[in-house]
C-alpha cells in the first residue's frame, strides 16, 4: 500500500497533488508515466528525501549519486516557495509501515507508528535509488565498497597500532616511574644526610653566637651613647644659631621682635583709620590729592609684613601728605564766617541751658519773646540758618586735623620700621637649613633613645667589670658579624633542605608502589609497531589514490603513476565483477579492465571501450545487481528513475524480480518512472503482484 499528498511551488503556480487513485492505493509497485517536467522525478525525490533524511543521505556518500544529492539539496533548501508532503507505506503482509511528513524544512518519520530518527530507519530499511546509467555505475559502486573496506581495514590497523602503542607506553611509564622512585629515594637520602650535618653545625654556631651577641649589643649600646652625646651637642649649636637669626626677625621670631611688629601694625592701623576718615570728606580734596591718599592706602593694604615697606616710601608719603596739608591750610574758607561761628556757639550754649525749662510758661527777661519754648525755637531756627555757612569750614578743619595726625603717624611709623631689622634671602635660606637640621637632629635623638632602650635590660644585668672587659675588645663586633652571617646562611640552607625533603617525601608518596611489570616483550612490540605503522601509511596511500576514481563524473580516467600493482589487482577485481554483470550471456572472457584507457580487455577479441556498450541491458544488470543484494536482512524500498530507454523485455525482467521480492517480503514497495509522451498528464500505473 502507498499514498502520497504534496504541495509544491517554485516561482510558478502552486501544485497540490494526491497519488495514486484511491482504488489503486493498495498496490506496492507503481509505474509513474508522463512527459518531461511534469513532476515524476520530483515526487520520487520527495519519497527519497522522506526516507533518507538529511543526516542519512549525507552519511551515505557512496550510495547516493551526486545528481540525487543535488536534487535532495534542492528540495530541502530554503529557496523553494513551498514544499509540503506526506506519504504512507505499508508492506504487503501489513507487518511493516512507514509514514513521513515534511513541511518547509521540518521532517518527521514514523516506523510502525513510532517517531524515529534517520539512523534508526537506515538500520532497518535499505533505500535503493537508481538512475540507469552506463555500466560504470557498477564500477563506481565497486570502488566505493573497496574504499569502505580499506577504511575499515585502516581502522582495524589503527586500533591495533594504538594497542601496541599503549603497551609500549606502559613499559616506558613503568621504567620511568621505577627510575624516578629510585632517583627521588636516593635524593631524599642525600638531603637528609646533609640536613643532619648542617643541623649539628647550627647548634654549635648558635652557642658561640650567643656570647658574641652579648658583646655586640654592649658595643652597640655605647656606640649609641656616643652618637647621642655628639648629636645633642650638634643640636645645641643649631639652636643657638636659630636664636640669633630670630633676634633679627628671621623665622619664628623672638617675643621682643613680635612686640616691635605689633607696635608697627598698630601705627599702620592708625594710618588706615585716618585715611578712611579723610575719605569721607573727599569733597574738600582735589582729584590729585584723592589719588595720593588712595595710592598710600592701596600700598598699605598690599603689605604682608613690615619688611615689605621701606623707610624711603614712608618719607615720600609724609612729604606728599605735608604738601596736601599746606594746600588745605591755605584754603580761603578758613578765614570766613568767624562772627557766625561765635553766634552759633553762643546759641548752642543758650539752647543747652533752656532745654531743661522748655515746659515753663513765662517771659524771658531781656527779650521780647514770650515763653521759654518760643525763645528756644527762635534760637534753633537761627542756628539752622547759620549752620550751612560754617559746616564746610568745620569739616575742613576736621580734614586738616586728620592730616596733622597722619603726618604724626608717618613719623611714628618710620621710627617703628627702623626698629625692625631687614632680612635678606641668604638669612632666610640659612634659617631654613637650621630648622631642617634641628628637626633631623631631634629625630635622630629620639631614634637613638629608642635604640638604647632595647639594650637597657642587658646593661642592667651586667656589672661594670664585665662591661669594661667587652669595651676593651671591640674586635668581637667583627667576629659577631662574620659569625652571624655564617649562621644566617646556614639557617637558609637548612630551610631550603627541609623544603626539598618535604617535597621529595610528597613526590615519593604520590608515586606510590610499582605496579606489576608489563608482560610483553618490548623488542617484539617495537617490531610490530614499525610494521603496523608502515602498513597504515600504505593503506592510507591506497585510499587516497582511490579518491580520484570517479567514473560517473569524468572521462579522464584516474592517475596511473602511483600504485601500479594495486591498480592491476583492482582491474582484475572489476573484471571478475563484469563477468557476472554484463558479459555472462555473451560468453566473453574478460581478462582485465583497463582503468587508464577506460576499456575492457576481452580474450581473443579487440578491447571494448566503455562508451561502446549498449545501455539497456547494462542498466538492467546494474539495477538487478543491487536489488539482489541482501543488505543484512534489511527491508528494501526501490526507487528507479527514467528507464524508458530499456526495451520491454528488460523492463519485464526488472518488474518480475521486484514482484518476486515484494511477494517474499524482502521489498516493501517500488516506484519506477518512465518518460512517456503518449500521456497528457502524470499517471500512476499500479502493478499487481
Amino acid at each position: 500500500m502507498f499514498t502520497i499528498n504534496y504541495e509544491f511551488q517554485d516561482g510558478g503556480p502552486l501544485y497540490k497533488c494526491t497519488y495514486p487513485q484511491k482504488e489503486d492505493s493498495d498496490n506496492n509497485i507503481f509505474f509513474i508515466r508522463g512527459t518531461n517536467d511534469q513532476g515524476k522525478t520530483t515526487a520520487l525525490n520527495m519519497v527519497a528525501l522522506g526516507l533518507y533524511a538529511n543526516e542519512s543521505f549525507i552519511a551515505e556518500k557512496g550510495i547516493i549519486s551526486d545528481s540525487l544529492r543535488a536534487k535532495m539539496d534542492y528540495l530541502s533548501s530554503d529557496t523553494l516557495d513551498r514544499l509540503k508532503f506526506d506519504f504512507d507505506v505499508k508492506s504487503r503482509d501489513g507487518l511493516t509501515s512507514i509514514s513521513s511528513e515534511y513541511d518547509n524544512g521540518a521532517l518527521a518519520t514514523k516506523f510502525n507508528g513510532e517517531l524515529i530518527g534517520s539512523e534508526y530507519l537506515n538500520e532497518n530499511i535499505q533505500v535503493l535509488y537508481d538512475v540507469p546509467d552506463d555500466p560504470l555505475v557498477k564500477l563506481d559502486s565497486s570502488v566505493r565498497l573497496i574504499k569502505e573496506n580499506l577504511l575499515d581495514y585502516e581502522r582495524y590497523l589503527q586500533r591495533y597500532y594504538e594497542a601496541i602503542e599503549s603497551e609500549i607506553t606502559q613499559i616506558m611509564d613503568y621504567k620511568e616511574k621505577d627510575n624516578k622512585i629510585r632517583r627521588k629515594t636516593d635524593d631524599l637520602k642525600e638531603i637528609q644526610k646533609d640536613l643532619g650535618i648542617k643541623r649539628d653545625l647550627k647548634e654549635r654556631i648558635e652557642n658561640e653566637l650567643s656570647e658574641l651577641e652579648t658583646a655586640e649589643n654592649v658595643l652597640s649600646y655605647y656606640e649609641i651613647l656616643d652618637q647621642f652625646e655628639q648629636t645633642d651637642r650638634d643640636l645645641k649649636i643649631q639652636k643657638e644659631r636659630r636664636t640669633k637669626l630670630r633676634q633679627n626677625g628671621v623665622g619664628g621670631e623672638t617675643p621682643k621682635f613680635k612686640e616691635k611688629i605689633t607696635e608697627f601694625n598698630q601705627v599702620e592701623y592708625n594710618i588706615k583709620s585716618s585715611l578712611l576718615l579723610i575719605k569721607k570728606y573727599s569733597a574738600f580734596l582735589s582729584k590729585e590729592q584723592t589719588n595720593t591718599f588712595k595710592s598710600i592706602g592701596k600700598r598699605l593694604n598690599s603689605l604682608s609684613g613690615p619688611r615689605d615697606l621701606t623707610i624711603k616710601n614712608i618719607d615720600k608719603w609724609r612729604e606728599d601728605v605735608n604738601d596736601i596739608h599746606s594746600q588745605l591750610i591755605n584754603d580761603p574758607i578758613l578765614n570766613q564766617f568767624k562772627e557766625e561761628e561765635k553766634q552759633s556757639e553762643l546759641a548752642k550754649k543758650i539752647m543747652e541751658v533752656l532745654r531743661n525749662y522748655l515746659s515753663l510758661e513765662m517771659d524771658v527777661p531781656g527779650t521780647n519773646v514770650k515763653g521759654v519754648f518760643q525763645f528756644y525755637k527762635q534760637l534753633d531756627e537761627f542756628n539752622k540758618n547759620i549752620e550751612p555757612k560754617i559746616s564746610r569750614k568745620r569739616d575742613l578743619n576736621v580734614v586738616i586735623n586728620e592730616v596733622d595726625k597722619l603726618m604724626v603717624h608717618f613719623s611714628d611709623l618710620k621710627v617703628k620700621r627702623g626698629r625692625i631689622p631687614d632680612v635678606d634671602d641668604k638669612q632666610m635660606y640659612e634659617y631654613e637649613n637650621v630648622e631642617k637640621e634641628i628637626n633631623q637632629l631631634d629625630k635622630k635623638l629620639k631614634d637613638l633613645t629608642n635604640q638604647a632602650s632595647k639594650y637597657s635590660d642587658l646593661i642592667d644585668s651586667l656589672n661594670q667589670d664585665e662591661i669594661d672587659k667587652i669595651l676593651e675588645n671591640p674586635g668581637k663586633r667583627e667576629q659577631y658579624q662574620r659569625t652571624s652571617k655564617e649562621f644566617k646562611n646556614l639557617v637558609d640552607e637548612i630551610d631550603s633542605l627541609e623544603r626539598n625533603e618535604t617535597a621529595s617525601i610528597a613526590i615519593i608518596k604520590e608515586l606510590g608502589t610499582l605496579d606489576t611489570s608489563p608482560t610483553y616483550d618490548e623488542e617484539w612490540l617495537n617490531l610490530e609497531y614499525d610494521i603496523c605503522d608502515k602498513l597504515i601509511s600504505k593503506v592510507i596511500k591506497w585510499r587516497q589514490v582511490l579518491e580520484t576514481v570517479n567514473f560517473r563524473k569524468t572521462d579522464l580516467g584516474i592517475k596511473y603513476d602511483e600504485g601500479n600493482d594495486f591498480f592491476d589487482a583492482l582491474s582484475e577485481y572489476f573484471a571478475e565483477i563484469l563477468k557476472n554483470v554484463y558479459f555472462e550471456k555473451r560468453s566473453w572472457d574478460v581478462e582485465k579492465v583497463d582503468l587508464v584507457k577506460r576499456q575492457y580487455l576481452i580474450k581473443n577479441r579487440k578491447p571494448i571501450k566503455f562508451i561502446q556498450m549498449g545501455t539497456g541491458h547494462t542498466a538492467l544488470n546494474s539495477i538487478l545487481s543491487r536489488i539482489k543484494q541482501n543488505f543484512g536482512g534489511k527491508k528494501k524500498i526501490i526507487l528507479v528513475d527514467e528507464i524508458g530507454h530499456m526495451d520491454e523485455k528488460n523492463i519485464g525482467i526488472l518488474v518480475d524480480e521486484i514482484k518476486n521480492q515484494v511477494t517474499k517480503g524482502e521489498t516493501l514497495f517500488a516506484l519506477i518512472t518512465i518518460a512517456d509522451s503518449t500521456v497528457s498528464e502524470v499517471t500512476w500505473e499500479p502493478i499487481t503482484v
